[in-house]
């Protein structure tokens, strides 16, 4: 294992920790290939991160079109759990799935903080 790959397995391991609820996440490239994952969800991770990186690619249109700048994230709101996609850099995606969070913004931040991390290791 490269020691890229070592150091995004960390930090989705330390997301685990951190993230009430969590299901799983992956750090994809923003081709949609995988990088790494951590799932705990009965979810396919390479379906995972495929459909996140078509999910963020509508988002990024939709903010280009009504001009709205750089898209940071695409939340989904789901009956048994949410999921977000965070931009990691240029050249990477976080995909993150957790129950349902009474404080939004917390899981937010402990995201955005990760796919910082995820940026800088990428």
């Amino acid at each position: 294992m490269s020691g890229k790959i070592e150091k995004l397995q960390l930090e989705l391991s330390n997301l685990e920790e951190k993230l009430p609820g969590y299901k799983g996440a992956v750090v994809v490239s923003i081709e949609g290939l995988l990088m790494a994952s951590k799932i705990n969800a009965t979810c396919e991770k390479n379906i995972l991160g495929a459909l996140g990186t078509a999910l963020f690619a509508v988002g990024r249109r939709v903010s280009d079109e009504s001009k709205n700048g750089e898209l940071k994230k695409v939340y989904l709101d789901g009956e048994s759990g949410d999921i977000v996609v965070f931009s990691a850099g240029a050249n990477a995606l976080l995909v993150a799935m957790f129950e349902s969070e009474k404080n939004i913004s917390t899981a937010f931040k402990i995201l955005e903080t990760t796919a910082h991390k995820i940026k800088e290791v990428v």
